[in-house]
């Protein structure tokens, strides 16, 4: 199984949201690991989003993370001003960009639990800033009306 979100830019009115399952382990998506994904999570929940199974009864702020999401034109302004945000702040860390992840409960050679601790997270600065614009760009076109963003989660 794949910890990686990808994002696809697909051209709106010629690809049938439904049609998603076509598009699982692309070569041509955006990947962003998981770890990534929670870490930046609560900015990505102001992003008005749809659910491509009923996009037009049922929709949403944020990702799916264990399944498909839809950004079109409603919510790409947000979106690309969301990567965009991060892509300039990452911009500016070391080179290996580190940043704290889940709170790992310890355990010992005993499986006795201890005190625990976060897990570290390491990225390449300038893989991820660089995956950043690209969904900035992607937003820019989706605001255009003509594409949307298609995000599969893990």
């Amino acid at each position: 199984m794949s910890l990686d979100h990808d994002f696809l830019l697909l051209p709106e009115g010629k690809v049938n949201y439904r049609d998603y399952a076509k598009y699982f382990h692309s070569p041509f998506g955006v990947k962003l690991h998981d770890d990534f994904i929670h870490y930046v999570n609560d900015t990505l929940k102001w992003v008005s989003t749809l659910n491509p199974d009923n996009p037009k009864e049922w929709q949403s702020y944020g990702l799916n993370l264990y399944g498909v999401t839809i950004i079109n034109k409603q919510g790409a302004e947000v979106f690309h001003h969301v990567v965009e945000s991060w892509a300039k702040l990452f911009s500016k860390a070391p080179a290996k960009l580190q940043l704290r992840g889940h709170w790992m409960l310890g355990i010992d050679e005993e499986g006795v639990e201890n005190e625990g601790d976060y897990e570290q997270l390491e990225f390449d600065r300038d893989v991820v800033v660089k995956k950043l614009i690209t969904l900035a760009n992607y937003a820019d076109k989706t605001w255009s009306g003509d594409f949307f963003i298609l995000h599969l989660g893990i």
